[in-house]
């Protein structure tokens, strides 16, 4: 008799509210969302790690930590506590698969090596990116391919390059210094060039080829001879640079 009314009042009695893993996978969401400055949506909880519900209050607050460091590229370390952050009820430490989404430069068509590669935006996962993608605001001019692209595939920072500043068979001057005084001549650019980098040129008074440096201006800079026959006047002269060597 007095058992049953025991065990009458066992079952009468509400069970505890407990803080659920659909709740404590919501509250990693929110804070991934936060850290990586995304929309929430865009973060998926592929493996949270968690196996039970957490034996404290429902209406307890939840605190995740991430590190700083987390790029949510593999494998997170997520820390989860409830209730007072400084004597929680419940703290444990997940090992999660998150995987977050994030809109990224991608190849608008297929490109080989050294085409012209024409950039768009698309949405791809961190976890699949193999290097630091080109900033979207880079997305709106075309770049030149060091490597194949397939159409959609992200654009990382390191394969691709600024298209030239000037192609093969452009006319440009040739500028050289010697002392005082600037000599320029007529050329043509035997290959692409870039702004900075050296390119050969065919100088068009002398019917050499030349190596020079572009320069923003557009105009190539060569060396001339210290030996070099100075022309005559003080002045800037028109005649052909004459460079030192190749």
């Amino acid at each position: 008799m007095m058992l049953a009314a025991a065990l009458a009042a066992l079952c009468a009695t509400p069970a505890r509210a407990t803080v659920s893993v659909e709740r404590v996978t919501e509250a990693v969401r929110v804070r991934v969302a936060e850290a990586a400055a995304v929309p929430v949506a865009d973060v998926e909880v592929l493996h949270l790690g968690l196996a039970r519900a957490l034996d404290c209050p429902n209406a307890d607050p939840i605190q995740v930590d991430l590190s700083s460091e987390e790029r949510f590229t593999g494998h997170s370390r997520v820390t989860v506590r409830v209730g007072d952050p400084e004597h929680p009820c419940e703290r444990v430490t997940l090992r999660s698969r998150i995987r977050v989404w994030t809109t990224v430069p991608v190849a608008a068509a297929p490109a080989a090596p050294g085409d012209l590669l024409p950039v768009a935006t698309g949405r791809v996962a961190l976890d699949t990116l193999k290097g630091v993608p080109l900033p979207l605001s880079a997305s709106s001019q075309p770049w030149l391919a060091k490597i194949g692209f397939r159409e959609g595939e992200p654009v990382l920072a390191d394969a691709v390059r600024a298209p030239p500043a000037a192609r093969s068979g452009a006319d440009v001057v040739l500028l050289g210094v010697l002392g005082d005084l600037e000599i320029r001549a007529p050329g043509r650019l035997m290959e692409d060039a870039f702004v900075g980098e050296s390119v050969s040129v065919l100088n068009l008074a002398t019917h050499t080829v030349q190596k020079g440096t572009l320069m923003e201006d557009g105009r190539v800079h060569v060396r001339v001879s210290d030996t070099a026959p100075s022309p005559p006047g003080t002045g800037a002269s028109s005649a052909a640079p004459h460079e030192g060597g190749t």
